[in-house]
């Protein structure tokens, strides 16, 4: 029997910057050239490969960097990664621009479904040249968040603890414990609020800026883009917003009185729900 891989056994190539746009190029070339259907669906094949290797890497430095925020070597990997995003967020809408004007679609669809092409389709609304920079700075600021809220060292009862770590004693048996907790928790969050609103209000500013460059009222409707959502839009979530209101939160309130009872306060605080 082999041994389990580990996540230490995972070890992908990071992508060449200038060997993966080349290939992006060709791939594209290869669509808008392609005479026969067999030609654009290997281009389309090729592509996914492509894709596959770039987001392996991407999810491998994103996931370190969470580990380990204030690691330099982590943080300059992701960094390299997050100045390569948006060159390859620009190549990949121009190929699925292309796959979706291709003459021979309809053989692409039989082979990759229709659904395919109503995410491909999101994908090309969400994205264009001209919101570049504002991707840029939107996973730079994400980044800073990240690394805020991973550099965090709260101090309880003797002992720094991260915000995962800290997060047991929102368990503890004892009351007093568990408010303690939560309260040196909050106090993190507090004392940097400055910190976390600046990162906010800049974010809604470059989200805004790009919703409105690509001709959207508000980042509300590129977001449903960016999450490729096919089937349902913001009125079906406004519809299913009265039905929790209605239906659920009587619910959730009836079920706090019961577990107030069972754990024998007169009602729940912030560190009973835990």
């Amino acid at each position: 029997m082999s041994s389990p891989v580990t996540f230490a056994d995972v070890r992908p190539t990071e992508p060449d910057r200038e060997q993966v746009l080349a290939r992006h190029d060709a791939l594209l070339a290869q669509i808008e050239r392609a005479t026969d259907a067999l030609e654009t669906i290997e281009a389309v094949r090729a592509w996914d490969r492509l894709w596959r290797e770039v987001e392996t890497w991407s999810a491998y430095v994103g996931l370190r960097f969470h580990q380990a925020t204030g690691d330099p070597e982590r943080r300059a990997a992701n960094e390299r990664f997050n100045t390569l995003k948006p060159a390859l967020a620009a190549r990949d809408a121009a190929f699925k621009r292309a796959v979706l004007a291709s003459p021979h679609r309809s053989a692409l669809v039989e082979t990759f479904g229709a659904h395919a092409f109503a995410l491909w389709t999101c994908d090309v609304a969400a994205i264009d040249d001209r919101i570049l920079g504002n991707l840029t700075a939107e996973a730079a600021l994400e980044d800073e968040y990240v690394a805020l809220l991973g550099g965090a060292r709260i101090p309880f009862a003797g002992t720094a603890y991260s915000l995962p770590g800290i997060a047991q004693f929102t368990e503890d048996t004892d009351r007093a414990v568990r408010e303690a907790a939560v309260r040196a928790k909050w106090a993190y969050y507090d004392e940097r609020s400055d910190e976390l609103d600046r990162l906010y209000d800049d974010l809604v500013r470059e989200r805004t800026a790009a919703a409105r460059a690509l001709g959207f009222e508000t980042f509300v409707d590129l977001g449903y883009k960016r999450m490729r959502r096919t089937d349902y839009a913001a009125g079906d979530i406004a519809a299913i917003r009265e039905e929790i209101v209605r239906e659920i939160v009587p619910l959730c309130t009836r079920l706090a009185a019961d577990q107030a009872r069972r754990i024998g306060v007169e009602r729940l605080m912030p560190w009973d729900y835990d």
